[in-house]
């Protein structure tokens, strides 16, 4: 489990409990949000508007903190998948507060500076996972579906709704929305039928999933998990 505290740094513990295994595997002045895929865990630092990370294959940051990219404006959310680190947000510009956002990309290992790769426009975006072969990324208005190359088609969700939180993995992509957990399989289009994981239809704020369980939260507080679908 992976985690930041702001003026903190990044912290981790293991699965089964964090009384003896805590770690403070990195500083950050504001990290916003945490990703990992396994082997490297990656954030957004809001304070000092950097990408970073570091490789966590022995269970701590092996060697020294990559800096991905920095002077990055607008940012909201951060994925990672074997290759790149991607995250939302506005680029560099100084006036990013009337910006599109964007799906940036840099590859993992890689310092990109003030250029990484744009993947997509995604207007709106405040969430974003990433599989296999799709970058997903959600905001009031709609659900992107992009291609690692950037081809992206939009799901309508009606302007307005609280923006769905997102999680993947090879078998599609799972969100957290105002009437419960759903799963898209992929690859997820406009047609595809959404299985929903909670038949009590109870609004769902976050969620995440692992090898073989989805979990996600509620408004009050509690956390609830399910076997995925085909599990």
């Amino acid at each position: 489990v992976y985690w930041g505290v702001q003026g903190a740094g990044i912290f981790s513990c293991s699965e089964q409990g964090c009384e003896t295994s805590t770690q403070n595997l990195a500083p950050a002045q504001g990290p916003l949000r945490v990703a990992t895929n396994g082997t490297w865990v990656a954030w957004i630092d809001a304070r000092s508007l950097t990408v970073e990370g570091c490789s966590v294959a022995s269970g701590a940051c092996s060697g020294s903190v990559q800096t991905f990219a920095s002077a990055q404006q607008g940012m909201s959310d951060i994925a990672v998948d074997s290759s790149a680190v991607y995250w939302l947000g506005t680029g560099t510009g100084m006036g990013s507060s009337g910006a599109t956002t964007a799906v940036f990309s840099c590859k993992l290992g890689t310092a990109c500076a003030t250029s990484p790769t744009i993947v997509a426009s995604v207007p709106g975006a405040q969430s974003i996972a990433v599989s296999t072969d799709a970058v997903y990324a959600a905001g009031p208005q709609g659900v992107f579906v992009c291609t690692p190359s950037g081809n992206c088609s939009s799901l309508p969700s009606g302007a307005g709704m609280a923006v769905p939180q997102l999680a993947a993995d090879g078998t599609g992509v799972y969100a957290a929305t105002m009437s419960g957990p759903v799963f898209c399989k992929a690859p997820c289009t406009g047609s595809s039928t959404l299985v929903q994981l909670d038949l009590a239809g109870a609004a769902a704020l976050g969620i995440a999933v692992t090898g073989t369980h989805v979990y996600w939260s509620d408004a009050a507080g509690g956390i609830f998990f399910a076997l995925k679908p085909g599990s």
